[in-house]
């Protein structure tokens, strides 16, 4: 990743029944920042993501309430950005992971 400016967005995901069950926040580098090329071709809209100590997929960063994108916008510009955050939000859960797995087995030795 380069250390380009980027744009962000909130983009819905629905229930069945057509409410808004929440946001997915997506990012694209600013197409001024490309030449026309890739500005027109390869500028896609890429999701933020997040890892969870719970379980072994990595999931979207997603918000509750469409106001707060102005909280991510102030703390996601550019690239290096979210390769931080997404690496941070990585290292802390292999961490939390790992604490609960010598939890699990200390308590689970067998006694004789």
């Amino acid at each position: 990743m380069g250390n380009k400016k980027i744009q962000l967005r909130a983009y819905p995901k629905f229930w069945m029944n057509g409410d808004v069950k929440e946001y997915v926040l997506e990012y694209r580098i600013v197409p001024k920042e490309l030449n026309w090329f890739k500005r027109k071709f390869f500028n896609h809209w890429h999701s933020i993501h997040c890892a969870s100590c719970y379980s072994d997929y990595i999931h979207e960063l997603t918000i509750n309430n469409p106001s707060k994108l102005n909280d991510y916008k102030h703390k996601f510009k550019t690239e290096w950005d979210i390769e931080a955050f997404e690496n941070d939000q990585l290292i802390k859960a292999n961490r939390k992971h790992a604490e609960l797995e010598s939890e699990r087995k200390r308590k689970a030795r067998i006694f004789y």
